[in-house]
């Protein structure tokens, strides 16, 4: 599969990636484009960068910027916070590039049934130098439930969660909706070796615990290819649309790590509260109620070091996301 993605220069420059690595604590002059700087890079990005939404409801337009620039001074230069799927997704992209991957972002589509979702999500495919020429998906806009290590791009190939029994894993699906004919091997058409599995349709899906039945994450075809400007394109129209939780709540999601396990922490604002979900287990730690506007942007300076200037702030009143003033 190395053979189907080219080589391509990053959009960041050698200085923006030693920048980028310096704030994960990795040292840009010993790595190599292997499985192992890819696992690590993703890792530490997920511990350093939320997962947010915060551009949403507190700037001015209301919109998140998920341009190449505005990424990296808002999460690099500011550490102001992370992104959302498109953000990351695309800024995590160009990292690996630099570094020497053969990467990029294709298109795809959320499982939400009975609501069926446009296609405004997105996963990365990456080829390590090091897999003979295996592609590995790596997917950073999951939020609370994303996959914490790269999966292989193989059928059932299954890699541990965050914690507590989590799981992911990749499986040949179509969309139920989709009316294009495949092949029992998950190809489309008569003749699919020709492309395979290029012409694949695929779905990332997740497993709360061990006892719990797989359910459907995303859809994607590795032959959804697409760039820059189509992410900036999704993060309008999730911006802009008056449905589903990110309109009607703010989000910060952080992952942790924890000296000598495998498994990851994560520590969640939703709305008016602050959660912990600690390793080993599923059970969640209540840490904080937020009551006000004024306790909450006290608890993203406190718990995520992001601080917001009193016009972001102000910017939230009067959305349906925004909590009484004190």
């Amino acid at each position: 599969m190395s053979s189907k993605i080219k080589v391509m220069p990053s959009h960041f420059t050698a200085t923006e990636l030693a920048q980028y690595l310096q704030k994960l604590g990795l040292e840009s002059t010993a790595l190599e484009p292997t499985l192992d700087t890819l696992t690590k890079v993703l890792r530490k990005h997920l511990v350093i960068f939320p997962f947010e939404n915060l551009g949403m409801h507190y700037s001015e337009s209301h919109i998140v910027d998920v341009s190449l620039p505005s990424l990296f001074q808002r999460m690099v230069v500011e550490e102001k916070g992370g992104s959302w799927c498109s953000g990351h997704n695309g800024f995590i992209m160009e990292m690996l590039r630099a570094i020497g991957f053969r990467a990029y972002v294709c298109g795809a589509r959320l499982s939400l049934a009975p609501v069926r979702e446009s296609q405004v999500h997105s996963v990365v495919l990456v080829v390590p130098s090091d897999t003979n020429g295996a592609t590995y998906l790596i997917d950073l806009g999951l939020g609370l439930y994303g996959p914490v290590w790269p999966i292989r791009l193989r059928h059932e190939e299954a890699v541990q969660g965050a914690s507590g029994g989590e799981a992911h894993r990749l499986v040949h699906a179509r969309h139920p909706d989709s009316v294009i004919k495949e092949g029992a091997d998950g190809a489309v058409g008569d003749r699919g070796d020709d492309l395979a599995p290029w012409s694949q349709y695929w779905a990332v899906e997740m497993r709360l615990a061990e006892d719990k039945p797989w359910k459907r994450v995303c859809y994607f075809t590795p032959a959804a290819e697409i760039f820059p400007e189509d992410l900036q394109d999704m993060s309008l129209v999730v911006s802009m649309r008056q449905t589903g939780l990110l309109w009607s709540n703010v989000f910060v999601i952080r992952f942790f790590e924890v000296e000598g396990e495998k498994e990851m922490g994560r520590l969640i604002l939703h709305h008016n509260e602050v959660k912990k979900r600690g390793v080993g287990n599923m059970e969640v730690e209540d840490v904080e109620q937020l009551g006000t506007e004024e306790q909450r942007v006290a608890a993203l300076k406190k718990y995520f070091g992001i601080e917001l200037t009193e016009a972001e702030v102000k910017s939230i009143h009067g959305r349906k996301a925004a909590l009484p003033s004190a």
